[in-house]
């Protein structure tokens, strides 16, 4: 897993996660951000682009061939 952009504003409560994963499985628990700002978090793979809408989330990333 690569954390490409991760920023968090305390004041003005705005904050944005951007992921990339190549293989494997990652459990996310998007915290403050993806409460205040579910948009404000995408994970990117291999074969997609992942925007998420909930808090809590598993993707896998099995060998593409």
């Amino acid at each position: 897993m690569v954390i490409d952009q991760y920023s968090f504003n305390p004041v003005t409560r705005e904050g944005r996660v951007e992921t990339s994963i190549l293989k494997g499985t990652l459990r996310f628990v998007t915290g403050l951000i993806g409460w205040l700002n579910p948009g404000a978090i995408k994970v990117t793979t291999p074969t997609a682009v992942i925007g998420v809408r909930g808090t809590d989330f598993i993707v896998e990333v099995h060998d593409v061939k």
